[in-house]
């Protein structure tokens, strides 16, 4: 029975064998001023096999937090975006609110087709590192300095359009824009009235380029949204009228499972309100 039992814990023992060996450990480095973050993770042979996700902060050589990174939301795994291969990196460290201590960010992909991409925020509080979660959905972010003051924004696009009034692939996303302060995101999207003037002109010249048959629900949908942004929403209303009279909100037709013509009108105007455009 022993000699069973020893026989049957070494094949257990030489079944993980390869799984382990094809394991590799990973470390990205990212500073800031005199914060340094490592982000260390454990990488197999299949894409999304990713555990022991580790971060740790130091500020001029001192550790000020060492943890195993959580789930940024429950059951969304923990895949760091440097995973993935490629040039994508999981860390950046910059000074988001301009007050000269730099903020850590970790970048996350959960997987799927659509879906998503989270960040942790990561802010001194004077003692350690307080994480603040954020969920883009599909759409990511960019860091960019938008207004020339030194201090960067978070550039999005507001990813609650999708699948609305069409399929993934016809949705346009309203752009959004984002400032980190006191450990909180704030939509200053309406404080860009340039960058969502242009995506109001690039929704309306996609629209009229388009064949009078094609599905023109999400771009109206979306240059409504910039209009109200700009202060215009009669302007954005004027054109779903308009293509209302032509026929244009039709959709695919019949069994088409997002709304049409006036179903589609009131929806849109719900949706708006409800998401804080209107």
């Amino acid at each position: 029975m022993r000699t069973r039992l020893l026989i049957a814990v070494l094949a257990l023992i030489a079944l993980a064998l390869p799984a382990s060996a094809s394991a590799a450990q990973k470390t990205e480095t990212a500073t800031g001023g005199a914060v340094k973050a490592v982000l260390t993770y454990n990488q197999g042979s299949e894409l999304f096999d990713v555990t022991g996700t580790h971060l740790t902060i130091t500020r001029s050589g001192a550790t000020a937090l060492d943890t195993n990174v959580p789930e940024p939301c429950p059951g969304c795994g923990i895949m760091p975006a440097g995973a993935g291969g490629g040039t994508a990196k999981s860390l950046q460290v910059a000074d988001l609110d301009g007050d000269g201590e730099p903020e850590v960010l970790l970048d996350i992909f959960t997987g799927g087709a659509h879906c998503c991409v989270d960040t942790w925020i990561y802010r001194f509080n004077g003692t350690s590192y307080t994480g603040t979660p954020v969920q883009w959905g599909d759409v990511g972010y960019t860091l960019k300095d938008l207004d020339g003051d030194g201090v960067p924004e978070l550039r999005s696009f507001d990813d609650r359009f999708a699948y609305v009034f069409t399929a993934y692939a016809g949705t346009w996303f309203p752009p959004q824009i984002w400032q980190f302060r006191a450990g909180k995101l704030n939509n200053v999207t309406r404080n860009y009235p340039k960058l969502v003037k242009a995506d109001a002109k690039r929704a309306l010249r996609t629209y009229r380029r388009r064949s009078k048959n094609a599905d023109t629900r999400a771009v109206v949908a979306g240059y409504v949204a910039d209009e109200y942004l700009l202060g215009h929403g009669a302007t954005g209303w004027k054109l779903v009228r308009s293509a209302l009279k032509h026929h244009r909100l039709n959709g695919f037709g019949r069994g088409d499972a997002w709304p049409r013509n006036q179903r589609y009108v009131t929806a849109l105007r719900k949706f708006l309100r409800k998401n804080g455009y209107s």
